[in-house]
């Protein structure tokens, strides 16, 4: 079995950490990091270091795509990633101790080319195999349309491989449950807008009827990611819920993918009981959250200790 990311728009991420944030002025940083980002290439960064291998695809370009792809050889990942024409994007996050926000930008990404979009068709079809997981996570809009995203989707199903998705789009989410995927991880917020919900209260019963739609639907695995408040997860009749343990969130904007592998990692591969496999999924979530960059998750285990995941009834209130 091979494990493949699919990230259609990567990014170079740019952390900067500073006191004060203000405008029409110089502000000066105190520390800064640059990170090859894009969903699916975080996945593939905790896979590697929870001991798993992936394969890495995508679009890239230009100097920065350059840099993304000796990220993944110097991590030992094998990239199939495409470059073309266009600079694979910078996105910046700034981190402000004096009223403790965080401000995100993200830059829009090169479209990838006719040859290019050839060129990934044609690398799924003759690399993935049934027993295969393929995830396809981040944005794609500006890069390829969604009827091309739709089309991957056939083949992927064609193929009879795992389909894990992850991927703010309301139309293209509810064409990915249409074939029955491995896994799906939609955000609180993103919960909102698939099923059109007005809110998700804390005392509603708004996770379990979503989550029980989508398993009817022939989703096997169901993780709804809650910040803060952790993860609410349905596989068949189980219901669970993990959650967060409490710490400094220091920047949000990988913590949902470092979840996302993590739960692969040890439900798909490992084959761990599945409350274990979400509670280490919360405390890779939750360790990322709190440094400035993808967490090593060397406080994995002491995380996961303080974790007590709640089994819920169907249709129980969180």
């Amino acid at each position: 079995m091979h494990i493949y990311t699919l990230t259609m728009n990567p990014a170079i991420d740019l952390f900067i950490d500073t006191l004060q944030y203000q405008p029409n002025q110089v502000n000066r940083s105190q520390e800064w990091h640059v990170h090859a980002n894009g969903k699916g290439v975080n996945v593939s960064l905790v896979l590697q270091q929870l001991g798993v291998s992936s394969r890495a695809m995508g679009f890239c370009g230009g100097f920065t795509g350059e840099f993304l792809v000796k990220t993944l050889q110097e991590n030992s990942i094998a990239s199939y990633f495409i470059q073309g024409e266009g600079v694979t994007r910078i996105n910046s996050f700034v981190y402000v101790h004096e009223n403790q926000s965080e401000f995100k930008i993200n830059n829009p990404g090169p479209k990838a080319n006719e040859e290019q979009r050839i060129a990934l068709i044609q690398m799924i079809q003759e690399h993935l195999q049934p027993e295969d997981i393929i995830i396809i996570s981040g944005s794609y809009l500006g890069v390829v349309d969604r009827p091309y995203m739709m089309h991957l989707i056939d083949i992927i199903s064609a193929k009879g491989a795992k389909l894990v998705f992850d991927v703010d789009d309301t139309e293209l989410f509810w064409y990915a449950v249409q074939h029955k995927p491995y896994l799906v991880k939609p955000s609180e917020e993103e919960l909102i807008r698939f099923f059109a919900y007005p809110s998700v209260e804390e005392g509603d019963d708004s996770l379990d009827r979503a989550s029980s739609i989508l398993i009817e639907k022939g989703v096997a695995h169901v993780i709804i990611s809650l910040g803060a408040r952790g993860a609410y997860y349905a596989h068949q009749h189980l219901r669970l819920y993990a959650p967060a343990p409490q710490g400094k969130v220091v920047n949000t904007s990988c913590a949902g993918d470092a979840m996302l592998a993590t739960f692969v990692a040890k439900q798909a591969v490992a084959d761990l009981p599945l409350a274990d496999a979400l509670a280490y999924a919360v405390a890779a979530g939750s360790s990322t959250a709190f440094v400035p960059i993808l967490s090593d998750l060397h406080d994995i285990e002491s995380l996961k200790s303080r974790i007590h995941v709640q089994s819920m009834a169907k249709g129980e209130q969180l």
